[in-house]
């Protein structure tokens, strides 16, 4: 597996005005195998992610300078299955144990800080992020009474308290999406992306339109942008990946209600 490091750049013409970007490879190095797909960038530049079957972490900069840090086991700076990895305040790096509902915090160069239990584990598999000493991210509340849905929540690193979480509207009360989903059933605004201003970002209709909300508590969203979206639909080679994918779902497990039409009718994200 490889991990590469991208910049941006005004288009080639020069025109400000051009929506679009050109992005260049900054750098390139290869990264462990591993279950974990999460990168995380540090101020210095170098590149972060977890190495799952050695329960470390490998950082390498962009002049294939490399260092680790982690081991197994559940003493301080130890993980038993370290599933997220997120960039903290200053400079530091977190992971998050799934199998221990724990948060540790490192140094920018690998060394042990500081360790959180009781991170509710319903929130580490969205990729959570860290604001200061509070870590965001969404999990699905499942409720067969009321009905389920998405909830956007933050937590206190220092004590694994929830401290705010809010269930956001169906995208059809927001926005007009082009692009029905699979099956006609609605989208609820779901994993937002927190900035640190308070605000939360959606991604909807399967890219089509950003909604914005500057206060997490607002009503209604203070932005809609409409996107530069060009419908491009899967080639007869994603089409086969998709299909391999759900047959490769054992039974009894959770298999999207999807056939070869409906993916060859899905615009591609």
């Amino acid at each position: 597996m490889g991990v590469a490091l991208l910049t941006a750049a005004c288009d080639e013409q020069g025109d400000s005005a051009s929506p679009f970007v050109r992005l260049e490879r900054y750098a390139s190095v290869v990264s462990p195998p591993s279950m974990s797909d999460e990168v995380v960038l540090l101020e210095a530049g170098s590149a972060c992610v977890i190495d799952t079957y050695w329960y470390r972490v490998v950082c390498t900069d962009p002049g294939d300078e490399s260092f680790m840090f982690g081991a197994e086991g559940e003493g301080p700076g130890e993980f038993t299955d370290p599933g997220g990895i997120l960039r903290g305040p200053a400079g530091t790096i977190g992971v998050v144990d799934r199998r221990l509902d724990r948060l540790s915090m490192f140094s920018g160069s690998g060394g042990f800080l500081t360790s959180t239990p009781g991170i509710p584990s319903f929130l580490l598999a969205s990729g959570p992020s860290a604001m200061g000493g509070t870590m965001v991210g969404s999990y699905y509340r499942l409720d067969l009474a009321n009905g389920s849905s998405f909830v956007n929540a933050e937590i206190d690193t220092a004590t694994g308290r929830i401290v705010w979480e809010r269930t956001f509207p169906d995208e059809a009360d927001v926005v007009d999406c082009s692009t029905p989903t699979p099956g006609g059933l609605p989208r609820q605004l779901g994993f937002g992306y927190h900035d640190e201003s308070g605000g939360l970002l959606f991604v909807t209709c399967y890219g089509e339109f950003l909604v914005w909300y500057a206060d997490r508590d607002a009503g209604e969203p203070a932005a809609i942008v409409r996107s530069t979206y060009v419908e491009r639909y899967p080639t007869e080679e994603d089409v086969a990946a998709s299909l391999r994918l759900l047959n490769s779902i054992p039974a009894g497990g959770f298999r999207p209600n999807l056939d070869e039409e409906q993916i060859r009718a899905r615009p591609k994200v």
